[in-house]
């Protein structure tokens, strides 16, 4: 499983109704699902090739080709070769600047334009290379022009319009004629007055039975306007007096619907009328998207809004007046637009049409898309329907439930998210969102089935609890319980069941969960009736946790943190480059709160921010590693109930050490695994009975810095421990050792994942799990995606 969000770009999601998938832009990747999938697999693809966020997708009508775009300036054609797993890039073209719109025509021509202002005509020659054939720029008499939407068609034999929406309030008509792969007679014929604002998209339609089309644009003005294009042949040409009134440079209102006549070369037989049809009002906030319906026999047109509404419009067939015939979406917050700083509301709009049912797609501010489902019987009644969620901002952390099957992530996106498979299908998806925070979040650890500590970019750290309604919703759509979980502790600090809770909010402007005090439960009720894992609504509104404590205690912004294995200490650090600041602190848990321990000396050796630290398999010591290249391990005083430093090493690494790991089992005694910068891991042995440690092995990886280490918490055939490697370019490595010797030689590559499923930047995450008789390895990466590998354990 992938979970990963769409970029905040209007055009960066296409669907393929050939192959039955969407492409869209997930940051550098482009990201592949099939929202038709009765199984709800999600995205089954990423594509690396980008360096920069994808701004642009699009398909080549008729073709196996997919084009995208990137602020990365690079115009990337991929090919499947007829199959939808092995899209590969074939050409890159490189451009003067990153590319903000695209438009295609079919298998051998489309446009782009750039963030100067630059359009470029691009068409596949004979030699089956894509290149740019034409490049121009619109003028502009009072300021420059960029380009911000394109819509490129053939209406007539050779003739070719090209219709420019951007930072200005006209609609520019070019046209052109294209022949042997190359371009003849481009000119603009028309600016086409009437928008208030900025022009954000346009979308084509042909009347059925007709020579007529519609042309749909939509503004910053929050209007959207149509315009009447009809071909009226050579008739024109008998009043010359006509045409040339038509071409006047008066000015004009903005609701004339006064005809404007031209024809796209001297040569040419065909002469283009356009004039203004209809002012469709309903949007409170800028228009993002339009789309038309798919089936050319139906005049209905879909508008997404940055007021979080999605509208289906559909022309009167008596009157001919356009009205709403079904409102999507969600309740915009009043005051909230994108003129005071909101940047809420859909981005894109996709409508799929399968034999069976229609869907709409669209994704927002939250990277997740919505589905709205519709089985052709009435246009007005569209179901919401489960689908792709994920993450917008690179993931900083994750943390599987002690004793249960989820894991819970934390982003820069500022949320905290809970990941469980549903049972139905065996399939993973995200069943709650317990934080949405005002801060980036940093790092998060499970202290049990209920609870859970993170801490955002902020001095402090949260403690929160499940609510009933989230325990139920697990119990109902997962198989929670982890009947393979073990510990050699009796874990006294479980929540009392008593202070659960039923509903959570997050108050307007706040950045604490509050427990609800009134008894309504509409968020417990709208959770007990789904029948799938919940949708983003839910996920937004009532799958909040309840936050029941902070722990304060530290300088500067928290950096990590772990809890003991008995939950009764907590341990954290923070950013730091003085030794004051580097210090450890630890949390004890008593009286059903966390208390910092203050007795005994404080925890101070290193010099730079701590970058991880971990508690031993029996709680006696903490391993800590740093910017400054050292480790620590600090031992459990039973005298004053704090820990205090045992062993050091000045220059474990040469470079920063990023995570470490302790072997989850003691019966070869404490052995650990320090990961850095220097693109080395080493393996340590601790001998508490000389009082001493010793390297045992220093192995190197040569692709990069490793960021990141875990190691399964049971043995492989009661000897050999297993550990998973995450390297700062997205490669993952996953080697066996024999703990029974001491020789550097045990240490055995057991496969390092391939490229091509392997996320595309840092990993800054990785976990073991054995699920349901499954062991799972979960990657979180700077790329913004979570990953969920299966390994079969008897291969391994």
């Amino acid at each position: 499983s992938i979970f990963i969000g769409a970029n905040r770009q209007p055009q960066c999601s296409d669907y393929s109704s050939t192959l039955n998938i969407v492409a869209f832009g997930s940051q550098n990747l482009v990201s592949l699902f099939n929202p038709l999938s009765p199984d709800n697999v999600g995205v089954f693809k990423t594509l690396k090739g980008h360096k920069d966020e994808v701004i642009c997708l699009k398909f080549l009508l008729n073709s196996n080709f997919l084009i995208s775009t990137s602020q990365d300036s690079t115009i990337n054609i991929w090919d499947n070769n007829y199959n939808v797993s092995l899209f590969q890039t074939i050409q890159n073209i490189n451009s003067n600047s990153s590319i903000v719109s695209l438009s295609v025509l079919n298998d051998r021509l489309f446009v782009v334009s750039d963030s100067i202002g630059t359009i470029s005509l691009i068409s596949f020659n004979d030699d089956k290379i894509f290149q740019i054939i034409k490049s121009f720029k619109v003028e502009n008499e009072f300021n420059e022009f960029y380009p911000l939407t394109l819509s490129l068609h053939n209406l007539y034999n050779n003739d070719y319009l090209l219709f420019i929406g951007g930072t200005n309030k006209f609609i520019y008509i070019f046209s052109f004629q294209f022949q042997d792969n190359q371009i003849f007679n481009l000119s603009q014929n028309l600016k086409l007055p009437g928008h208030e604002d900025w022009i954000k998209c346009l979308s084509f339609k042909k009347i059925p039975n007709s020579n007529t089309y519609l042309l749909a644009s939509g503004s910053q003005d929050r209007y959207i306007r149509l315009w009447n294009l009809k071909l009226t042949g050579n008739s024109i040409q008998k009043d010359k007096t006509i045409l040339d009134n038509q071409e006047s440079t008066q000015k004009l209102s903005l609701l004339t619907n006064k005809t404007y006549y031209f024809k796209t070369s001297e040569e040419s037989l065909a002469t283009y009328s356009i004039h203004f049809e209809a002012l469709i009002i309903g949007h409170d906030d800028w228009i993002s998207s339009l789309t038309w319906n798919p089936n050319p026999n139906i005049l209905q047109l879909f508008s997404t809004s940055a007021d979080t509404s999605l509208i289906l419009w559909e022309s009167d067939e008596d009157s001919g007046v356009w009205y709403s015939k079904a409102i999507l979406g969600e309740l915009s917050i009043k005051g909230a637009s994108t003129a005071t700083g909101s940047s809420g509301g859909f981005w894109s709009s996709l409508w799929i049409q399968s034999t069976e049912k229609q869907l709409i797609l669209s994704h927002g501010k939250t990277g997740s898309w919505r589905s709205w489902s519709n089985d052709y019987k009435n246009d007005s009644n569209w179901i919401p329907q489960l689908s792709l969620t994920g993450c917008i901002k690179p993931i900083t952390d994750l943390s599987w439930s002690k004793f249960d099957n989820y894991i819970l992530s934390t982003s820069l996106d500022q949320t905290t998210r809970l990941f469980a498979k549903w049972n139905k299908h065996n399939t993973w998806h995200e069943f709650a969102r317990p934080q949405i925070h005002g801060y980036d979040m940093v790092c998060i650890n499970s202290i049990d089935s209920d609870r859970f500590i993170s801490a955002g970019d902020e001095k402090i750290l949260r403690s929160f609890v499940k609510p009933n309604s989230i325990k139920r919703l697990l119990n109902c759509f997962s198989s929670n319980s982890n009947s393979n979980s073990n510990s050699n502790f009796n874990h006294t600090n479980q929540i009392n069941q008593n202070n659960r809770y039923e509903n959570v909010s997050l108050p307007t402007l706040g950045l604490s969960n509050k427990i609800e005090s009134n008894n309504d439960n509409i968020g417990s009720n709208a959770l007990a009736n789904l029948t799938t894992p919940p949708l983003e609504d839910h996920l937004q509104r009532f799958t909040l946790w309840a936050e029941v404590e902070k722990l304060y205690g530290h300088g500067f912004e928290i950096s990590s943190c772990d809890v003991s294995n008995n939950n009764n200490f907590l341990v954290s650090s923070c950013k730091s480059n003085s030794v004051k600041h580097a210090q450890l602190r630890i949390f004890r848990y008593f009286n059903d709160s966390w208390r910092k321990i203050t007795t005994g000396p404080d925890l101070i050796y290193h010099s730079l921010t701590v970058t991880s630290c971990k508690f031993s398999p029996d709680d006696l010591f903490i391993l800590a590693v740093s910017r400054d290249r050292k480790f620590s391990i600090w031992e459990f005083n039973v005298e004053n109930e704090n820990y205090i430093l045992k062993y050091k090493n000045e220059r474990a690494h040469t470079r920063i050490l990023w995570d470490c790991c302790w072997i989850p089992n003691l019966k070869f005694g404490y052995k650990f695994i320090t990961v850095s910068r220097d693109k080395s891991f080493k393996f340590w042995n601790l001998d508490i009975e000389k009082g001493s440690y010793s390297l045992i092995s220093t192995s190197k990886l040569p692709n990069g810095g490793i960021t990141s280490v875990d190691i399964y918490n049971e043995l492989i055939n009661e000897k050999f421990a297993l550990a998973a490697f995450g390297l700062d370019n997205g490669s993952i490595y996953i080697y066996s050792f024999d703990l029974s010797s001491n020789d550097s030689k045990n240490f055995k590559l057991v496969e390092k994942l391939d490229d091509g499923i392997a996320p595309d930047d840092k990993i800054s995450a990785i976990r073991w799990k054995m699920v349901n008789n499954e062991l799972v390895l979960a990657v979180g990466s700077s790329d913004n995606s979570i990953r969920i590998f299966n390994f079969d354990i008897k291969e391994v």
